[in-house]
């Protein structure tokens, strides 16, 4: 990898573990789409912007619920089917002063709504739990050569109330790499 010099150009010592491997250009100039803002999804972007990652596209069209309130970073009782996933996701960076801009994104109604922000990122992390919007982003993947890491986590509760497995998953999907179909995820293959 090629990196920027001016860790100092920049003035601003915060991200200079980041800068070291992104270069200061590549630093300000990344931008990272997260589609799903649940559990998984808060922490991904939280993470991004600590990390001061530059551009964040942050998509879900989900208002917080009660169970989501101990699970997504900044949400707030107040915030109970009222405020959407991506706007707590947008408060939340303001109110960390870091230099990230978080475009919220709530509307998910039509793939189309979100498929041109997020064709323009260098990446996309997909923390979905429901397969069509993951389907969404596996055709974006390939038709805006968009590198897509897919993630998630579940739980398996028996009868007797207690957690009787769990599981967790990272598959990269894009370019020269199987599709989402191709990893037994319950999407239709459409590939060879």
């Amino acid at each position: 990898m090629r990196t920027a010099s001016g860790v100092a150009d920049r003035g601003d010592d915060r991200f200079a573990r980041q800068v070291l491997a992104l270069g200061a250009d590549g630093q300000h100039a990344l931008r990272v789409g997260v589609v799903g803002l649940g559990g998984v999804g808060a922490v991904v972007c939280a993470q991004l912007v600590h990390l001061g990652v530059a551009d964040i596209i942050a998509v879900d069209g989900d208002r917080v619920e009660s169970s989501n309130v101990s699970r997504i970073l900044g949400a707030q009782p107040g915030d109970l089917g009222k405020v959407s996933k991506a706007e707590v996701a947008r408060r939340y960076v303001a109110m960390t002063g870091l230099p990230v801009t978080v475009a919220p994104w709530s509307d998910t109604s039509n793939g189309a709504t979100t498929s041109g922000p997020l064709a323009m990122c260098d990446v996309i992390f997909s923390c979905v739990d429901r397969h069509t919007p993951r389907a969404l982003l596996n055709r974006i993947a390939y038709e805006a050569l968009v590198p897509v890491i897919d993630m998630g986590a579940g739980f398996r509760v028996g009868l007797d109330g207690r957690v009787a497995g769990a599981a967790g998953r990272v598959v990269v999907i894009g370019p020269s790499r199987s599709c989402l179909a191709c990893w037994a995820t319950s999407i239709p293959k459409r590939c060879g």
